[in-house]
């Protein structure tokens, strides 16, 4: 990616956070980037392009700093763990650009908001086997796909899944908390009232 790409994706994170999408202005975007107005539109038509490609470009590194972690590991329980502690640090890490997540996940716009959903299926993809290995899925149905995604979304980027996470774990073990969603996800899948809806 060029540098001056990665600029404008940092500047329109921090305007996007400060201001959310409706209210994000695309000059103060190109002025913090250090492009002009003319060179933002040769490479975006609208805010909403900058935005989906933001979120493609999230996804993209988020599904990069997962690869290189998981490089290695065959045990199913230690992936998905690391894929969760992970996915933590990539937020801690990112705090901007997990906003970025946040605010397409509860925007208006369906377009933007089914963009995460499908940029963030090949980032799923790296475990939804090792799942089904120890047993939380049994298919890999498209209605069990969406709300396991939906799941992990909601965890991962707005910090819990209270119908999932009942027992809640100390932050500061990142192994917990991930081996509690690991059983939160089994029994939501086994036990709760959605029993048998997917398996």
């Amino acid at each position: 990616m060029p540098d001056w790409e990665q600029r404008l994706f940092s500047a329109a994170a921090v305007e996007l956070t400060l201001r959310g999408f409706a209210h994000a202005d695309v000059d103060q975007i190109a002025e913090s980037a250090g492009i002009g107005r003319d060179a933002f539109f040769d490479r975006f038509p609208d805010k909403r392009s900058l935005m989906l490609a933001l979120i493609d470009e999230i996804a993209s590194l988020h599904r990069n700093s997962i690869l290189e972690e998981l490089e290695g590991l065959q045990n199913p329980t230690e992936r998905l763990v690391q894929f969760i502690t992970t996915s933590l640090s990539f937020v801690e890490r990112y705090p901007a650009y997990a906003q970025i997540i946040v605010i397409a996940l509860f925007s208006n716009d369906d377009e933007i908001k089914n963009r995460v959903y499908e940029t963030y299926e090949n980032v799923f993809t790296l475990i939804i086997d090792d799942f089904m290995d120890i047993g939380i899925i049994k298919s890999k149905s498209p209605a069990l796909l969406s709300d396991l995604s939906t799941i992990l979304l909601s965890f991962i980027f707005t910090g819990g899944c209270p119908h999932i996470l009942l027992e809640y774990s100390s932050w500061l073990d990142p192994k917990r908390v991930s081996m509690s969603i690991l059983d939160g996800l089994r029994r939501h899948y086994l036990t709760s009232n959605g029993k048998g809806r997917f398996i």
